[in-house]
């Protein structure tokens, strides 16, 4: 999850700030070489 989506709106929308989290431990992926189209959403 790197959030470079939420940067990319916020520039859009010239926003000169946003909220973001770092987490403090790795998450491991819920899929990995998976094709989107067998995800399940």
């Amino acid at each position: 999850m790197d959030g470079m989506h939420r940067v990319a709106r916020a520039y859009l929308e010239g926003l000169k700030s946003i909220n973001a989290v770092r987490f403090t431990k790795y998450i491991e992926p819920h899929f990995v070489g998976v094709e989107p189209h067998d995800l399940p959403y």
